[in-house]
């Protein structure tokens, strides 16, 4: 009896998994791996096409170190996945104070409800530092 049958759903319980601690990582919700899908070419072309269009940051108006986001969550809303509509250009601070601060974690599901709360939040710190944007470490 392979070690597999023991446990198939999760062999690494067992430890008996050959896939890496890594390729674990990357293993979505559904059970595909998220960089299938990230190193298409249909999701480079998405993110040049949010980037272009947003220029900036919509958050704090950084150039710098531009990230495209998916408003609601690409792994959970596959439909969406490359519809330009459902992309928002963040700069790297923004983008990771969106998923550590805001939603705890990259791995989070997040909706575009979830963003504009995120976006309605920023404008609250933005007032508070007097339109300084002092929060965001790309604008320092």
């Amino acid at each position: 009896m392979s070690a597999y049958s023991i446990c198939p759903v999760f062999p690494w319980v067992c430890g008996t998994s050959s896939v890496s601690k890594k390729e674990r990582a990357k293993r979505s919700i559904t059970g595909t791996v998220m960089s299938d899908w990230r190193n298409s070419r249909e999701y480079r072309v998405w993110r040049v096409r949010v980037i272009r269009r947003d220029k900036v940051c919509q958050v704090c108006g950084s150039r710098q170190s531009r990230n495209a986001h998916h408003m609601n969550h690409a792994t959970y809303f596959k439909n969406e996945r490359f519809n330009v509509e459902n992309g928002v250009c963040l700069c790297r601070s923004c983008h990771t104070q969106f998923h550590t601060n805001f939603k705890r974690s990259f791995r989070t599901k997040c909706t575009a409800y979830d963003f504009r709360n995120f976006i309605s939040l920023m404008e609250y710190a933005n007032d508070l530092y007097s339109g300084k944007r002092e929060w965001c470490v790309s604008r320092r």
